[in-house]
């Protein structure tokens, strides 16, 4: 609160005519003791804020890991209806997961510790960033991998297209097949029928004309005989 001057009602409070001459401290004292106290405890300040900065940071990277982890299962359940296993993967990103939240733990607990566990305590913040560091990297190489077998199973699934329309073409062309076979099979029953019949005409029509030849030959014969006896017979009347 500043000091409040009122010049209406006291207007020569606080004031003097003569000139001052400053500084006007006669003297200093100076404590190392208090000095290096204030200057610790600015350190720890500094520190502990840096600490909770660190802590900030790393909740604010664990829940940026844990969206990206959920974004990945959701990709990878998605990948599961496709015939892709992912209990391998998931068991070590879990693993993981347990192992930063463990570090986590640690981290929290020794925040709560004196300035001799600080040092440990940046060791085990150096470590988990590395873990983070790995983690990123493991989760883009699974990235990587989930889109080449996203480019496979497309492949697959092209590949399976052209089998269900080659397919499809060989039962047309076999149901075309099996169509001319049946047409051509009852143009050789039709072809076979004509035979028969044709054969039983020729049958019937060569049996009339073996009796008629056989009735002419007949005829021929008896008129033959007859033929040759009548000459004896007319030359023994005239004797």
């Amino acid at each position: 609160m500043g000091l409040f001057m009122n010049g209406r009602q006291h207007p020569q409070m606080f004031t003097t005519t003569t000139a001052l001459h400053e500084p006007n401290q006669d003297h200093y004292r100076y404590d190392p003791l208090t000095e290096w106290q204030t200057n610790q405890r600015k350190i720890e300040e500094a520190m502990r804020d840096r600490v909770v900065q660190l802590e900030v940071d790393l909740s604010k990277q664990q829940k940026k890991q844990s969206n990206r982890w959920l974004s990945v299962s959701h990709r990878l359940e998605e990948l599961e209806e496709q015939q892709y296993s992912k209990a391998a993967f998931e068991e070590n990103v879990m693993e993981r997961l347990d192992k930063i939240e463990k570090q986590n733990q640690i981290l929290q607990q020794s925040l709560l510790s004196k300035e001799k566990e600080q040092e440990e305590l940046i060791r085990q913040i150096m470590s988990i960033h590395r873990a983070n560091n790995e983690l990123t990297l493991n989760l883009q190489d699974t990235k990587k991998l989930h889109d080449v077998l996203l480019t496979k199973i497309e492949e697959q699934q092209r590949d399976q297209h052209r089998v269900a329309d080659a397919l499809e073409k060989q039962t047309a062309a076999q149901l075309e097949m099996s169509s001319r076979l049946d047409r051509h099979e009852s143009i050789l029953e039709k072809l076979v029928r004509q035979m028969d019949h044709l054969r039983s005409i020729i049958y019937e029509r060569s049996h009339d004309l073996a009796e008629k030849i056989e009735k002419g030959y007949i005829i021929t014969t008896q008129y033959a005989i007859k033929r040759k006896s009548s000459p004896t017979k007319h030359s023994g009347e005239k004797l």
